[in-house]
């Protein structure tokens, strides 16, 4: 049995057409097994990672709101180095060229979202500020009033992106001595 292959034309909502991409006359990569190489390694790979993060068997159990629980970040913070996690937040340094940019982006990303703002109805500003997806909230989502609030809203956006990227880029490390380490056992 053949795998049946669409390919679309679109990059946004509305009528989206799919097509069946004929393979009669096309060469069928025999990769198959090379493919199932890269997943069983993949799969191994994975499997070292969540071994890992079962360390942090019981969450502290001083905050169970909603919000924790969805995001995770009771585990990912148990059993973490406070100091160092303050240090990956930190603003970036000179030789962090694409942290830089990724902190200056986001500076003008919230510029520009909040001044997009202005441009959007307000019904839908009502439902951007409500707290509840059923309802709209009364007054409609708008620029602070204080400048200044929305400058240090901003940087916690911007070292939260700082944080994201040190953190990711640690990951990645980790996952890539993992499978350094499982390569030298083979």
């Amino acid at each position: 049995m053949l795998p049946l292959i669409l390919q679309s034309f679109f990059r946004s909502g509305g009528l989206q057409k799919y097509f069946i991409v004929d393979l009669a006359d096309a060469q069928i990569d025999e990769n198959v097994g090379g493919v199932s190489g890269v997943l069983a390694e993949y799969e191994l790979t994975q499997q070292e990672v969540e071994e890992e993060l079962q360390t942090l068997e019981e969450a502290a159990k001083t905050d169970k709101t909603g919000w924790f629980k969805r995001t995770g970040w009771l585990e990912f913070l148990k059993d973490r180095n406070l100091a160092h996690l303050a240090y990956q937040a930190r603003k970036p340094d000179q030789s962090e060229h694409k942290i830089k940019l990724a902190a200056e982006l986001t500076e003008r990303l919230v510029e520009r979202s909040v001044k997009g703002l202005a441009t959007l109805l307000q019904e839908v500003r009502r439902w951007l500020r409500s707290a509840k997806q059923s309802e709209v909230d009364l007054q409609p989502l708008a620029r602070l009033q204080n400048p200044e609030s929305q400058t240090v809203y901003a940087s916690y956006m911007v070292q939260f992106v700082c944080f994201y990227l040190r953190v990711l880029g640690d990951e990645e490390q980790r996952i890539f001595r993992a499978r350094q380490r499982r390569g030298q056992r083979r």
